[in-house]
């Protein structure tokens, strides 16, 4: 017969094995669960961030090219046709041009040269500039362009980045290159430049792609995490292993079909698995601006290490463990599961948005649970950070790129805040596109849009793009804070410009278009609201549109 001391022991001994067994079983999923979306959230998060930081880039060139290319187009008109015939005409344009270009690109990192060249259909073949980047001076000095009628069309070396826009006829970002000329490998964003019909050259700036290279070799995730770049023609330009690139045809089958697995858009800026040199990995993709595809890599080993570790450590501690008894129970569920429970709290919290949760642990404990709090931590900041960005792009108009209603919202309660304060001081100029519901009906939306966007452009140049805001379909209001004595003038020499703009867009819109404009200055005497001074600024708007329709009747 067994004693009780022997079934109690028995009771407890089983029991202690089933209740610890079955904590490390819960525990162990719940592990596995969070690694899986913290490993998946970190790769995705890091590819974002990577992808952000190299758009930005991107696209500050592009826009800095952009409106080059506007403002050297404006001042084209005021000297066509003479331009076309004198070379001195041409010298003090190209002379404009180059100063705009040089203030505009001297303290814009990467950028290895900026140049506008003129068609040797009518010019010199060397005419036009070229801002080369001196690196021992940290200068942009102006060297003798590349004479273009010694090389032929196809020679991409030489004079690829003159005749691959213009063969495009519109800009281009193209291929990885190495400029022969001044022996810099490169890629470049240009824009082939017309005026009514005729090619005037092209306007263009190139980026070192070193520092591409060096922006994707900062990725590191995990222990042996890494990033490549793949450019359009599946050649890869940066890669740990091809740290100054590599061409397709010399990848083995392996890395072939990584990339060809990566290219579909389904799977782009998705976590998946694949299998790479007999290694399972996962990786996860996403398009640049200039159609490159940025890939992070992360062994699946490194995911399962930590967990194969406390599946390890915690048979080791099986037999300890079921002799301690409750007591070591009580101190395991302390420091694995009641960190996990307040881990899985702060995670529902991410999860409704709360990105602010405090972790109330050590989180410079080295173990298991320290390094997926600080990962949590990590992810937290990452998120909100990402909420906020994503928070700003909310305010803007998606098809002019002023600010949109939201925005005028939160700007019109700030001035009627001022006014109940008593220290309101602002200006509001309100502007009404004529005629858009009639181009809409008779020319399409497209039309419309393209009309909205010119306007909107000569809006921001006489405004300011952070005064502007578009409030409705052909609805713009420009908010001032303090009171502007010339916005009478601005008005004048905007609406001019409206007018001048349409003179020069009348062969492509086939109708003519104005904006109607009124404004108001807050006065304290008559008005006690924000509310009162834009109905002013709206009634000498319409007095304004009643003016414009008398006088330009809608062309049917």
């Amino acid at each position: 017969m067994k004693s009780i001391f022997t079934k109690v022991l028995s009771v407890v001994l089983v029991i202690v094995v089933v209740l610890v067994g079955w904590i490390m079983f819960v525990s162990l999923s719940h592990i596995e669960s969070l690694e899986k979306i913290d490993s998946e959230t970190a790769m995705q998060y890091a590819s974002e961030a990577k992808v952000r930081e190299i758009d930005e880039k991107l696209t500050e060139i592009q826009l800095i090219a952009d409106e080059t290319y506007y403002y050297a187009s404006q001042e084209l008109e005021s000297i066509y046709p003479q331009f076309l015939e004198d070379r001195d005409i041409r010298s003090d344009y190209s002379y404009k041009i180059e100063r705009l270009m040089n203030s505009a690109v001297v303290n814009t990192k990467g950028i290895l040269c900026a140049y506008y060249r003129f068609s040797p259909e009518y010019a010199g073949s060397t005419e036009g500039f070229f801002l080369n980047y001196d690196e021992e001076n940290g200068i942009y000095e102006s060297i003798t362009p590349t004479d273009i009628n010694k090389y032929d069309k196809d020679d991409i070396a030489h004079v690829g980045w003159y005749y691959e826009p213009l063969k495009a006829k519109h800009p281009i970002w193209m291929d990885t290159y190495t400029n022969e000329n001044i022996g810099k490998e490169m890629i470049s964003y240009v824009i082939p430049v017309y005026y009514k019909d005729r090619t005037i050259g092209i306007l263009g700036m190139d980026i070192d792609v070193q520092y591409l290279r060096d922006e994707v070799s900062e990725v590191e995730l995990y222990n042996t995490g890494y990033a490549f770049l793949v450019q359009v023609n599946d050649d890869i330009l940066y890669h740990p292993k091809y740290p100054s690139g590599v061409r397709r045809k010399e990848l083995s089958e392996d890395f072939v079909k990584l990339i060809a697995g990566i290219e579909s858009e389904e799977n782009l800026a998705k976590v998946v698995d694949a299998t790479f040199k007999g290694e399972r990995v996962r990786l996860v993709a996403d398009r640049l601006a200039n159609d490159m595809i940025l890939c992070i890599v992360v062994p699946e080993s490194e995911f399962t290490r930590e967990l194969d570790e406390i599946v390890t450590d915690a048979a080791k501690l099986a037999l300890p463990v079921a002799f301690i008894g409750i007591l070591m129970i009580i101190i395991m569920l302390y420091r694995i599961v009641n960190p996990l429970r307040k881990l899985a709290r702060i995670s529902s919290n991410i999860e409704q948005g709360n990105f602010d949760s405090e972790f109330d642990f050590r989180m410079d404990r080295n173990d298991e649970v320290g390094v997926l709090a600080r990962s949590f931590d990590s992810m937290s900041n990452s998120m909100k950070a990402h909420f906020e960005y994503m928070n700003n792009v909310a305010y803007l108009d998606e098809l002019t790129g002023l600010g949109n209603r939201n925005a005028y919202m939160e700007k019109e309660d700030e001035f009627e805040n001022q006014v109940i304060d008593g220290k309101a001081s602002f200006t509001v100029v309100v502007m009404d596109v004529n005629n858009l519901k009639w181009v809409n009906d008779y020319s399409g939306h497209e039309m419309g849009d393209r009309m909205l966007m010119r306007i909107a452009s000569l809006i921001r140049d006489e405004f300011g793009k952070d005064r502007c805001y578009r409030i409705g379909g052909d609805e713009f209001v420009a908010l001032y804070p303090g009171i502007v004595e010339d916005i009478s003038d601005k008005i004048t020499e905007f609406q001019t410009s409206v007018m001048e703009k349409s003179e020069h867009d009348y062969d492509e819109f086939k109708f003519h278009y104005n904006v109607a404009c009124g404004y108001a200055i807050f006065d304290p005497e008559i008005d006690s609201s924000f509310t009162d001074v834009f109905r002013r600024a709206d009634y000498m708007m319409y007095d304004d549109k009643e003016r414009i329709k008398a006088s330009n009747p809608v062309e049917y």
